[in-house]
Parts: C-alpha cells; sequence; structure tokens
C-alpha cells in the first residue's frame, strides 16, 4: 500500500484533513459534507512542501491517521465515480481517444467509494476543462486535490492502490490534453467566486437545460453555486429550473429542496460557486459579459495596523535620529523614492550599533530588500549608507557585493565582525544562488547569509580556520619583526590581528551582517515565490516594493548646501553617540504592552499557520523588537512610538510580499487563475501606484496592461466593445478608493487611502 511518505518523496504537497470522530466532522460543522475529505485550514491551495521534519512532527502528531490529501498542481488526475456513470463514461473515453489510460499511467489508486483515481504528471502551459459533458461521473483534476492511497472513506473502505507508486507517474497523453485544453478566458470567467444578478442566473439557466443528463450531483452543485452566487436569496431560481414538461413541485419535493437549500449556508473549504454555474453553461454556448466589479479593501492592513498602534503611522517619517537621515536623503536627492529612505536610515544606524540590544533581541542586523525601477533614484541612499559609515569610521565594513562565501567569511574577519552589504541589482546574487549551474562556493552563499545573520557564535570551518590563523600568523610575525627593528606605533596592530585570531579560534560572538538589498520590478518580482518566502533568504527579509512610476528631476528644491551640511554633521555626531554606547537598553510600559499586543497578533493561529505566508509571520515578532530597537538607539529606550512604527513597517512588508505572491500566481497560475484574482491584483495595483500625487489615466493603463492576465481579459472585452482598464478606474472613484484632481488644467487619479 502506498503512504504519506510515497507522495512527499515524490514531490507531491500535502495537506491535512480533519479526522472524523463518532460520525462528526473534526471541523465542528455537524451537517459538513466533506467527511473523510475536509482540509483542516483556509488556503490549503497554497500549502509549502513540507520539510522533512515537518513530516516527521505532523505524523507524530497523528495528523495522518484516518488519511490525508495531496495537491494536484504539476499533475493530472482521471477521478472515475461510478455512482454517476464514471465506468461506462471512461469505457466510452478509451474507446474515442484509443487509449487505455489505466494501462498508460504508472500509477493508480482504487477509491474507496468504488472509482479510481489514475495519475498522470503534467507540466500545465493551457488551462484544463475539469469535465466533460460526453463523459459523466469523471473529473480531470489538474487542480485542487485528491484523498491519497492509504487513507480512509466515508464507506468504511480504504483508498488502495491499483498498480505502482506515486514517483512512477507517466505524462499525460496528449490526445488526452488536446481533449481538456480550453482558453484562459473560459478558465477564469468559470473560476468566479462572486455574486451574480438574476437576470444574469436566468440567463445562464436558459443555455444550461436540465434534461435527462443532468446528473443528481450536478443537480445539487447547481444549487449551491445559485445560493452562493445569490448569497442565499435564490430559491424560486433553483426551484424553477425544471426539467422539460415538468409541473409544479410537489409538496414533498418542495419540502426536501427547502432542507437542501439551508445544508447550503453550512461552511465548507472547497465551496461550490456561481463560477460553477457559469462554466456549465459556457460549455452549452453562454458568453459571459467581461466586467470588472472588484472586491478587494486596500484598508485592511491599515486597519490591523491601527488596532494595535492606536495612532496613525507616517512609514515615510520614522521617529527620532532615523526620521532625520530620511530628511538628509530627501534633501540630496535628484529624483526622490522616498519609500526606500527608512530601511536605509535603520541600517547605518544598525551598522553603528552592534553590541546595542534589549531584553528580547540581542542582534539589531536586518535583512531586506527594496525593489523600485531602474534609474529610479535608489543610489540616493545607497550613497548616503556609504558616506554616513565612513564618517563614522566603519566604511571598512561596508561592501558593494560578493562573489563567493569565502568572501563573505574573509569580509567578517577584516571588519571585525560587523558587514553591511549595500548591493544593488541583488538579483544577480540571488540567481547565483538559486542557479543550478552555480558553482559550490556560489550555492553555499545562501547558506552563509542564514547563517551569519542569525547565529549568537560564528565558528571557522576547519579549512577557513587554518587558512585564515596561517594569513593572521604570518601578519603578526611581519609586525613583530618590524617592531623588533625599532619601528614604533605597530603595538595596536599587534593587537587587533591577535584579537582575530581568538574570534577565528573561538568564534565571533554575535556577529553583525546586515544585507541591504535593491533591484528592479523585472528582474526580482517574479522570485517572490512560495518556495523562496518559505525557507530562502528572501522569506527572512523585510521588503519594500516602490510603485512602478519615476518621479521628476527636481534640483530647485533640494535642500541648500549649508543646511545639509549642518543636518549632516549633526546625524554624524548622533551615530557617534551610538557606536559609543553598549549594553541593554530599557523598554517603556507603554512600548511593552504594544509588543505584547503584536506578539499576540502574530501567533494567533490564522497567522502563525497561515497556508502561505505562515513562515513569514511566524519570523515577524522578531522584526518588529528589531526595528523598534534600532529606532531607540539615538534616546536609548524603546519607546512606544518606536514600537508602532516597527509594527507598521513590518506588516507593509507583508502587504507587499503578499502582492508580489498574487501577482507571480498570475503570471504563471496557468489553470488555477481566477477573474476575481485579476481584478483584485489589478485593483491593489492602482492604488499602490496612485498614491502621492497620483498618476495621469494613460499611466495607469499602462501600468494595468502589463501583467499578461489582465491583458488576457482586456482583450477578451475589447471584443465585446469594452474598455475594461477604464471600467476599473471609473468603478475605483465611484467606490471611494481613487479621487480624480482636476487642479492645475491636469487630470490625475489619486489614492484615497
Amino acid at each position: 500500500m502506498s503512504n504519506v511518505w510515497d507522495y512527499w518523496e515524490s514531490g507531491f504537497r500535502i495537506i491535512r484533513i480533519h479526522q472524523v470522530m463518532n460520525g462528526e466532522c473534526a471541523c465542528g460543522y455537524p451537517d459538513c459534507q466533506a467527511l473523510y475529505k475536509h482540509p483542516t485550514q483556509r488556503g490549503w491551495q497554497a500549502t509549502p512542501r513540507w520539510s522533512q521534519e515537518q513530516m516527521e512532527n505532523q505524523e507524530k502528531a497523528g495528523f495522518f491517521n484516518q488519511g490525508f490529501g495531496v495537491l494536484v498542481d504539476d499533475h493530472l488526475v482521471i477521478d472515475i465515480d461510478p455512482r454517476n456513470g464514471g465506468d461506462e463514461s471512461y469505457k466510452k473515453l478509451c474507446k474515442n481517444t484509443g487509449i487505455d489510460f489505466i494501462k498508460e499511467s504508472g500509477f493508480v489508486v482504487n477509491t474507496g467509494g468504488g472509482g479510481q483515481h489514475i495519475y498522470f504528471s503534467h507540466e500545465p502551459t493551457e488551462p484544463l476543462a475539469g469535465h466533460l459533458k460526453d463523459y459523466p461521473g469523471i473529473d480531470f483534476k489538474s487542480s485542487g486535490y485528491v484523498i491519497g492511497c492509504g487513507s480512509l472513506h466515508i464507506s468504511g473502505n480504504t483508498y488502495e492502490k491499483e498498480k505502482g507508486f506515486p514517483d512512477e507517474l507517466t505524462s499525460t497523453p496528449k490526445k488526452l490534453i488536446d481533449l481538456l485544453t480550453k482558453t484562459y478566458t473560459a478558465s477564469a470567467s468559470s473560476s468566479n467566486n462572486g455574486t451574480a444578478s438574476e437576470k444574469e442566473i436566468k440567463d445562464m439557466l436558459s443555455f444550461y437545460k436540465n434534461d435527462e443528463s443532468v446528473t443528481h450531483d450536478e443537480w445539487v452543485a447547481c444549487g449551491m453555486a445559485i445560493h452562493r452566487g445569490t448569497d442565499g436569496k435564490g430559491f424560486n431560481l433553483w426551484s424553477g429550473w425544471k426539467r422539460p414538461g415538468e409541473g409544479g413541485l410537489s409538496d414533498r419535493k418542495k419540502r426536501l429542496m427547502d432542507v437542501k437549500w439551508d445544508s447550503f449556508s453550512g461552511a465548507t473549504s472547497n465551496p461550490i460557486t456561481i463560477g460553477t454555474l457559469i462554466h456549465l453553461a459556457e460549455q452549452n454556448g453562454y458568453e459571459q459579459p467581461v466586467t470588472f466589479e472588484p472586491d478587494y479593501h486596500h484598508d485592511e492592513v491599515l486597519t490591523v495596523v491601527d488596532s494595535i498602534t492606536k495612532t496613525k503611522v507616517d512609514l515615510l517619517k520614522p521617529p527620532g535620529l532615523a526620521g532625520d537621515i530620511c530628511r538628509l536623503m530627501e534633501g540630496t536627492a535628484y529624483r526622490q523614492i522616498p519609500d526606500l529612505y527608512p530601511i536605509a536610515a535603520l541600517h547605518i544606524m544598525s551598522l553603528c550599533a552592534p553590541g546595542s540590544y534589549t531584553k528580547f533581541t540581542k542582534r539589531l542586523n536586518l535583512l531586506t530588500l527594496g525593489i523600485a525601477l531602474s534609474a529610479a533614484g535608489k543610489e540616493g541612499p545607497q550613497d548616503i549608507v556609504r558616506t554616513l559609515s565612513a564618517k563614522n569610521a566603519l566604511g571598512k565594513s561596508v561592501y558593494g557585493g560578493v562573489g563567493s562565501f569565502k568572501e563573505f567569511i574573509l569580509n567578517l574577519v577584516e571588519s571585525d565582525g560587523v558587514t553591511l552589504y549595500a548591493v544593488d541589482e541583488v538579483h544577480s546574487l540571488f540567481a547565483s544562488m538559486k542557479s543550478k549551474n552555480a558553482n559550490t562556493y556560489e550555492s553555499k552563499m545562501e547558506a552563509e547569509i542564514l547563517t551569519m545573520s542569525s547565529t549568537s557564535l560564528y565558528t571557522f570551518r576547519g579549512a577557513e580556520k587554518r587558512e585564515f590563523a596561517e594569513k593572521i600568523n604570518n601578519g603578526i610575525a611581519r609586525l613583530n619583526k618590524r617592531i623588533d627593528m625599532g619601528e614604533d606605533n605597530l603595538q595596536d596592530q599587534v593587537d587587533t590581528l591577535n584579537k582575530r585570531l581568538g574570534y577565528i579560534e573561538s568564534g565571533f560572538p554575535n556577529p553583525h551582517f546586515s544585507l541591504m538589498g535593491h533591484s528592479t520590478p523585472d528582474n526580482i518580482d517574479g522570485l517572490i515565490n512560495q518556495q523562496n518566502i518559505g525557507s530562502g533568504l528572501l522569506g527572512r527579509m523585510l521588503v519594500v516594493r516602490c510603485n512602478e512610476y519615476r518621479a521628476k528631476l527636481d534640483l530647485d528644491n533640494m535642500m541648500p548646501q549649508e543646511q545639509v551640511n549642518k543636518l549632516e554633521e549633526d546625524i554624524v555626531f548622533s551615530l557617534g553617540m551610538i557606536k559609543g554606547h553598549s549594553g541593554e537598553m530599557p523598554i517603556t510600559p507603554e512600548a511593552k504592552k504594544t509588543l505584547d499586543e503584536c506578539l499576540e497578533y502574530y501567533e494567533d493561529d490564522e497567522q502563525r499557520n497561515h497556508q502561505a505566508i505562515g513562515a513569514l509571520y511566524a519570523r515577524c515578532y522578531e522584526q518588529v523588537l528589531k526595528v523598534s530597537a534600532i529606532l531607540a538607539l539615538g534616546c536609548r529606550e524603546v519607546k512606544k512610538e518606536h514600537v508602532d512604527y516597527a509594527f507598521a513597517l513590518v506588516e507593509n512588508s507583508i502587504a507587499d510580499i503578499t502582492y508580489l505572491l498574487g501577482k507571480n500566481n498570475l503570471e504563471n497560475g496557468g489553470h488555477s487563475i481566477r477573474r476575481s484574482d485579476v481584478q483584485n491584483n489589478a485593483k491593489e495595483t492602482v492604488i499602490r501606484n496612485c498614491t502621492g500625487q497620483g498618476k495621469p489615466l494613460s499611466v495607469i493603463k499602462q501600468i494595468l496592461m502589463r501583467p499578461k492576465a489582465f491583458r488576457s481579459l482586456a482583450s477578451e472585452a475589447e471584443k465585446q466593445g469594452k474598455d475594461i482598464a477604464q471600467e476599473l478606474i471609473d468603478k475605483m472613484v465611484a467606490d471611494g478608493d481613487l479621487v480624480l484632481d482636476e487642479s492645475n488644467n491636469k487630470k490625475r487619479y489619486k489614492s484615497a487611502k
């Protein structure tokens, strides 16, 4: 019998299923319609590939005792249900295609209900239909999940292997792919999960006739779709969907339908939506109008922040010294890019304070990623960081790039354990670390970064220890020889080398390793994916995604040089004071109370075990602790305003990462793309890019047309004489999300957030 480990070792992503006790699902709903098939968490579609340790822990906890599900992305499973004519349809499918699919498959499972799951591997290039009208009782699953072999079925039987193992999958036959291929538009529209008007549903039902070909399950599914699409108000639409020639409903059937209709209100992990009805109608000739009704609410992040901080936080104006550094960057920039200034300010303050800490965090280093258009002004904050570092005798600790993991180690030694990498075009570094063709010294860099940035004691491997010890001993010998020859003022250098030698022998305690990376949307956005944020370096970085618009050169409004000099002088002095202090910084009671609220929020199950970004949330509290402590360096006491700002900054990073995940899912999602996802991402894109002074209509449309998913919908809408970009913008103005500013004889749309 195959088991969960066979699937995991073959690359399948595993999802947990609610156990059933005394005939009731552990989800808590007594009328649950998905016994032994109900995923335990929302967002199961984004379940990561668990590590071996995570799998072992879940197995020990008993999560797989009754069964498990497997996501079928990158696969295709023919799911045969004999109760609805699946056996006859399968014979017909084999005859029509000339293929015995069970024979062709390397892995087949007999389901507990008497059906079969026939597995194939499949690399999605085009969306595929989930079922075909000519083959009732068969689902063709290229998305979603199936219950794994070895699991219990509601019948009391188990899913048992018929042949093969999950690692013996064969490719999906081309004839079947050709049969299932459909256009992106149909896939997107059939996945609509919103509501529909009574007229729209009647139009759909006029194409999808309730004749003898409609099975009981399809009849129920239609009812569920209408229920969800009308918020439970469309019973008459369902009850009126009768077979040709059928008279009025009997009292008994009316009561049965009433009961069934009420049961549709129960919670389910994978609800049947109005998109199901759309899809069924489209298969019979219905064409869905292409319109835009976005349902994204941009203020969700702000609401979370406000609920904890109890105050409005301006991310462009951090408190204290960090705010002064931002003003210096703003006053000296040829082209403004203010979103990146706070991150740079935090880095320079952090670099000056490797010996400072609080009760809750001993390390004040940061890993950050700033994303902005090329030639948008990223060099401004980078230059200020280098200038201020040099004026505080820390220039040796700032590096512009690195070529190998050994270079990281050498820099750590030569900078006495304090390093900041200010790397432009950081995507090249990520690409070299992830490349299958990377040399060993490149592929080890990510591990070295993660170790140096998190360990409390960095110890050297034997080869590096011997190599560096030999170099330092040789240097000490040369200096001692010069001292013996009468040269003065060399003892300090000898002492420094002896100190380094001690670190090499015993290890560097709490090395300060920070990375301030910058890149462009074209080069880095695609790397923000589930795998990289879940386990790699990107998942440990604070991310700032700037809008896709270059500010104008504004030389006339630059700060006067005399004022620049004075501000810079004050900042250098303050940084010097930070550098001269070390030790623990106290936390005020008000700040501690807000920190406790942040911890409670991040440790809530909804965040901590979020299927898509739970790994990010798990690290957020540490980020809040670090940022608030860095902001406090100027006054040596962590105050509530520092925690408020830190929490808002971390939440903004989560929002940016979530936005990029959605953007990439649209670019690469294939069959899993939903129309509502395109709508929500488009609205989010407009809001993000219309902050501040706003954007003219032509620029907004250019930005909207960049993702291929939106372009596809726009092309389809154009055939119907519609401009969905304009529809979206008009809708956002009507809803108060955008404001049209017509002052100065120019029309610009501004975000109303």
